[in-house]
């Protein structure tokens, strides 16, 4: 199945067995580039399972339901400036997750680098599937001369981040 979109503003529940996961672009505020400028964070919290009217609250999708969370992919991603060949700055973020089931994958995501408080979520048989957008114009577009942007993506999966720190 190619990548199918779904965007929420606010935030996105994913109802598993052991509660609702409520996954949400959280604002905040860096001066990095030299001034302040906001950007998106993804946050999330588990919750026990709620007791709502789910038709009555927004959009539901019942794809994958009732099918095991298999693996948890992190996607980092990191953009580097450099002007006139020496970097200028680093910017590394967790730019969305990608859940793991026996016939598909949920991959939820921030919609843009800076504040848009929207989470976007995808539906796909594989990650090979998904839909992203190349989001390098979100730099690139105010790029002067001698300004080069690069852009690295990496697929963590989540035992190697919580590797040490649990007890």
């Amino acid at each position: 199945m190619p990548g199918r979109v779904v965007s929420s503003v606010g935030s996105a529940v994913i109802r598993t067995s052991a509660g609702d996961l409520t996954v949400f672009a959280k604002p905040y505020v860096s001066s990095f580039e030299g001034s302040e400028t906001e950007y998106d964070a993804l946050s999330a919290r588990v919750d026990a399972v709620a007791d709502v009217d789910w038709p009555r609250t927004g959009n539901v999708d019942f794809t994958f339901s009732g099918e095991q969370i298999s693996d948890v992919t992190v996607v980092r991603d990191t953009v580097t400036k450099e002007s006139f060949g020496d970097e200028a700055w680093t910017f590394q973020t967790d730019f969305g997750f990608i859940l793991k089931s026996e016939h598909g994958v949920v991959g939820i995501f921030k919609a843009s680098y800076f504040l848009s408080e929207i989470v976007r979520i995808e539906f796909a048989d594989s990650q090979l599937h998904f839909r992203d957008p190349d989001r390098s114009i979100e730099w690139t577009d105010s790029a002067v001369l001698g300004e080069n942007f690069s852009f690295n993506r990496e697929f963590i999966p989540i035992d190697e981040l919580l590797k040490g720190t649990l007890s």
